[in-house]
């Protein structure tokens, strides 16, 4: 029987990567494919389109991608991870855009119970959206042999974003005064559009850093590897996610992989992420989102820090056990997921009779 291909858009995420290579024959597409630019194909070699994003699509490229999906006998699969946007400002267009392809898609996958009601209510008449994590964050061959937490302070990594509160995350620090641990910050991926776009908050964090040495910078102009992402991590005691809304969270995942306390938002989806694979009692502390302030946000990192302190105490025979623990979660978790989006493949050509 010839294997399904399968275009992954975009084809670069760890998870996507990973996706029935035994039961698929994944078609290559840069990682900066946009939907116009496969649209503007001539000729489509492939069976499923796969689509994992819906930031920076427009709805009409949604609907020409369905209509040609349509025309062509293409199966299309989406992925929903996010139930507000991360870079795109308009949320109200793009919750429009997820209750399209929820309606319209094949087949609907979402990460938790959390994330599918909330799709099931912006298109009550849809399929339900299929409930599967998407496991580890990084390759399992880098997740490290020992947890990585330790007494080097609190870390937060990432692009510029909207939803991403920095600043408030430096300033509520700054108010922890002479007892504030290091704060290590990392800006990946940071274009030149950010730096004129973010040019205050980027003078804030280098001004900062010149004069406070608690406050250590980085600003990487690429992605790291996840070798160096997991290196940068080392020696940190907890990691900050200072988001002002949120569906779902790969640095969560991160979080579990190598064994790093987390503070985080209190939000239902993100606690779902916590219920299934390792580490289902990872050491969080939680915040409401009201609390993201100058004001209220410095009581956080100080239940952050304690938090670390009563996490960082543990044997490392017992620690090591853990990673291997993970480790073998995380293969299982992946073949598993693998499997499930294999059947679903295999099974949407069923339905419809392989495309000539």
């Amino acid at each position: 029987m010839t294997l399904p291909t399968v275009l992954q858009i975009p084809s670069h995420m760890t998870y996507a990567k990973a996706l029935g290579p035994a039961h698929t024959t994944p078609e290559v597409a840069s990682p900066t494919l946009r939907i116009a630019d496969l649209l503007a194909q001539p000729r489509w070699d492939f069976d499923i389109v796969h689509l994992h994003s819906l930031e920076l699509v427009t709805l009409d490229d949604l609907i020409q991608l369905r209509k040609r999906t349509v025309a062509e006998g293409v199966r299309l699969v989406a992925t929903i991870h996010d139930l507000v946007p991360n870079i795109e400002a308009n949320v109200g267009d793009f919750l429009t855009k997820v209750a399209y392809i929820a309606a319209e898609a094949d087949h609907v996958f979402t990460l938790t119970p959390q994330a599918a009601e909330q799709i099931a209510a912006l298109a009550p008449h849809a399929e339900p959206a299929e409930i599967t994590p998407h496991g580890a964050a990084i390759s399992i061959e880098s997740i490290p042999a020992v947890p990585v937490r330790g007494s080097g302070g609190l870390a937060v990594f990432g692009a510029f974003r909207p939803y991403r509160e920095l600043e408030i995350l430096v300033r509520s620090w700054q108010h922890l005064g002479d007892e504030r641990p290091n704060l290590r910050v990392l800006l990946r991926s940071v274009t030149r559009a950010d730096q004129e776009r973010d040019a205050a908050l980027l003078d804030l964090l280098e001004e900062t850093a010149r004069t406070d040495p608690r406050l250590h910078l980085t600003v990487a102009h690429t992605m790291l590897g996840d070798d160096d992402l997991v290196d940068w991590l080392t020696g940190a005691s907890a990691l900050v996610l200072p988001y002002s809304h949120i569906t779902h969270s790969g640095q969560l995942e991160l979080a579990r992989d190598i064994g790093l306390p987390v503070i985080a938002p209190d939000i239902a989806s993100l606690h779902g992420q916590l219920t299934t694979g390792p580490r289902k009692h990872l050491p969080v502390a939680w915040f409401a989102l009201d609390s993201l302030t100058v004001d209220d946000f410095p009581t956080c990192l100080r239940h952050a820090s304690e938090l670390a302190m009563d996490t960082a105490d543990r044997s490392s025979a017992t620690a090591t056990e853990d990673q291997e623990h993970v480790r073998a979660v995380r293969l299982a978790e992946r073949a598993e997921i693998s499997e499930r989006h294999a059947d679903v493949y295999a099974n949407l050509l069923t339905k419809t009779g392989e495309r000539v």
